[in-house]
């Protein structure tokens, strides 16, 4: 076992500390890197895109229980084109 350490001690020394990549692998690696930066930009989107969801979904509940609680009149009127929306 003793040996093993002073054989991979002495390869540590006599090989390159990294192997040449050729253009090829380089450009994959770029083509990667990008990839999993748009991968967390869109993972990022859909933990926005959940938050709204989940937000609008709480309000559309709170909305339908005034309703119920109104005996399911509607609280929406028209509103005419000359009429003032306060009235």
């Amino acid at each position: 076992m003793h040996r093993a350490n002073a054989l991979l001690a002495e390869w540590d020394e006599l090989a390159p500390a990294r192997a040449p990549r050729s253009k090829e692998f380089r450009q994959i690696e770029e083509q990667l890197a990008h990839e999993k930066a748009k991968t967390r930009r869109l993972r990022e989107k859909v933990r926005q895109l959940e938050g709204q969801l989940s937000s609008a979904a709480t309000i559309m509940l709170e909305m339908q229980a005034i309703i119920s609680e109104q005996g399911g009149a509607s609280t929406v009127r028209r509103i005419g084109k000359n009429q003032d929306p306060g009235r």
